[in-house]
């Protein structure tokens, strides 16, 4: 129930998506008023449409709620404009709460969307990085490097491009259990320690 509020406060209404975002009780969404409630949306709308990924976009309203949003990365999906969103919110001294979507860009107005990321655990991730830094590392230049995560019908594709100036690029596509797919390419630097870091795009 929760879960749909927090969509229809932002304009981001999807019922096939809403089973699979846990909300408790008590969130800060159960006492929102219509102000708040705007406040919300035009701040999510700002950081979609104009905020680049890993920056951030921070807000508070007079009544004391404050968040921040966080574009995680960009990507294609069936030919629409998609973006992953970490929301955190805070309402007084109760700790903030941290929510994740995946969003894409149809007509004009961002829907929820699932996405074949929408539901890595943190192991997930860990593995896809483990594998990411491994073809930055020594992947060879345009050539396709694939992967499949552990337990799940997730699989993908890295193809890696020439390193300038110790950076690469490197086009990443992720293939649901259905074999659709998510397509994005992402800049990623060596920082002092040669450690691989995504730069802001």
């Amino acid at each position: 129930m929760r879960k749909l509020l927090l969509l229809c406060l932002l304009c981001l209404s999807s019922t096939a998506v809403a089973s699979n975002y846990g909300f408790l009780n008590g969130s800060v969404f159960s006492g929102l008023n219509k102000d708040e409630v705007a406040t919300i949306k035009k701040s999510a709308r700002e950081t979609l449409e104009a905020v680049k990924d890993l920056e951030s976009l921070q807000w508070k309203h007079p009544s004391g709620l404050r968040g921040v949003f966080e574009p995680k990365f960009s990507y294609q999906m069936n030919g629409e404009q998609c973006r992953r969103i970490r929301f955190a919110l805070k309402k007084g001294e109760n700790r903030a709460e941290i929510y994740h979507f995946d969003l894409c860009k149809r007509a004009d107005k961002w829907k929820v969307v699932e996405a074949a990321t929408s539901n890595f655990s943190k192991q997930d991730w860990q593995y896809l990085k483990g594998e990411l830094d491994y073809t930055l590392e020594n992947g060879a230049d345009n050539r396709p490097f694939s992967w499949r995560l552990p337990n799940k019908n997730i699989k993908g594709v890295f193809v890696p491009m020439a390193e300038v100036n110790s950076c690469r690029a490197i086009s990443i596509t992720v293939f649901d259990s259905n074999d659709r797919s998510s397509d994005g390419v992402y800049t990623f630097c060596r920082n002092s320690q040669s450690v691989w870091m995504r730069k802001s795009s």
